[in-house]
Formats: structure tokens, sequence, C-alpha cells
């Protein structure tokens, strides 16, 4: 009788490899908050899809079943950023200016080019066009 532990028990199984550190699936706003420590780490200068990628531990294919390109992705990251922007609602008109404009400077200097990039692109995101309404 032959041994069981010379027996071949059928063909070696194929499986992917294990993942490990990076999620299973990717979200939009995982996208966009990795663009936002990107940002912020490196500036805006740095941020392109298949830099992303790398830091999520995915493909540049896998990105763009999230956004359209790198200039939704530009979009998406400053409409985030201009959502942080406080807008005080009470008090005297000088004193909401100022902590506005506190509040401002506080999330574009954390975010190197941000400030530069609102100006010729625009905010006219979701919070974009609520900062507008608020400022107004």
């Amino acid at each position: 009788m032959p041994d069981p532990r010379d027996v071949i028990a059928g063909p070696p199984r194929l499986e992917p490899p294990a993942r490990r550190g990076r999620p299973a699936v990717l979200s939009r706003e995982m996208v966009v908050g990795a663009a936002l420590a990107l940002v912020r780490r490196d500036g805006f200068e740095a941020l392109s899809v298949r830099r992303l990628a790398a830091d999520l531990s995915s493909g540049a294919t896998t990105i763009y079943g999230h956004v359209a390109d790198k200039d939704q992705l530009v979009d998406l990251v400053l409409d985030t950023l201009i959502g942080q922007i406080a807008v005080p609602g009470s008090g005297d008109p000088a004193g909401r200016l100022l902590a506005f404009g506190r509040s401002a400077y506080q999330v574009l200097a954390a975010h190197p080019g941000a400030a530069e990039l609102i100006l010729q692109r625009g905010g006219s995101g979701p919070n974009g066009v609520r900062l507008g309404e608020q400022v107004l």
C-alpha cells in the first residue's frame, strides 16, 4: 500500500495573491481623500493619477473607475477643500469676515497650490456654491 504522503491530492490551487495592506474596494471618497493627503504632503504639482494609484497600491485604471480624468480629480479635491472653509453664521459682520478669512487661510495654507488653482478654475462644485452663497 502506498504511503498517503506520496499521493498528490490534485492540481495545485491557482488563487490570486492575497491583498495586503490595501482595501478590497476603493470608493470615490477614498480616492479623493488619498489625493488630498498627497497634495498636503507634496503639493498640487505632484498630483497625478499614476502617483495616486501607487499611493493606494492600486492601478491607474482603478482610479479612472472613480474619476473621468485628472481634471475631474483636481476639481473634486478643490471642492473638498472649499468645503472645509468655515463661514460663521452669527456675530458682527467684521468678526465674521475675519473668522472666514482665518479659516480660508488655514485650509489653503495646508494645501500648497490650492489657492492659485481655485482662482484659476473657480469653485463651481457643490461646496463652492454653498460657500459663495454663505459669503454673500
